[in-house]
């Protein structure tokens, strides 16, 4: 049972000593992308504060919120592939319940997601500016 209880403890200081690895990887990625703590926050619908105790590696254990900064983060580095938008429930039940299945309606479904990319980038700016502005 002792060397259980030990094998135990190894494992779980293994475990801090790698949450605090992800987290400063991350972190690092994350400011060479220009991405700020508030940005991120934001983008995941997360306090600011559950970002920071991500990034800074005050996270004593992996949680939802460590997980999607971490792939919000990893994300905005990579770049969307297929299988992550494939993989997204959400998205794929809300194309399934307004597409009527033909091609040409998927062609003016994908016209209107495009056109949003450009409500995003004016949204972060104005975030930004706000945010300024108040702090």
């Amino acid at each position: 049972m002792l060397q259980f209880n030990m094998y135990l403890c190894i494992l779980l200081c293994m475990n801090k000593q790698n949450i605090k690895a992800t987290s400063i990887r991350i972190a690092l990625k994350a400011k060479s992308l220009g991405l700020t703590q508030l940005s991120i926050a934001e983008a995941i619908g997360a306090d600011q504060s559950q970002v920071s105790r991500v990034l800074s590696g005050h996270s004593k254990r992996r949680s939802r919120v460590f997980d999607q900064v971490c792939n919000y983060v990893e994300n905005s580095a990579n770049g969307l592939s297929s299988d992550l938008v494939r993989n997204n429930d959400e998205l794929i039940d809300a194309l399934a319940s307004v597409w009527d299945g033909s091609e040409n309606q998927a062609t003016t479904l994908a016209s209107v997601i495009r056109s949003l990319g450009v409500l995003t980038v004016a949204n972060t700016h104005h975030s930004s500016k706000t945010h300024k502005k108040g702090g």
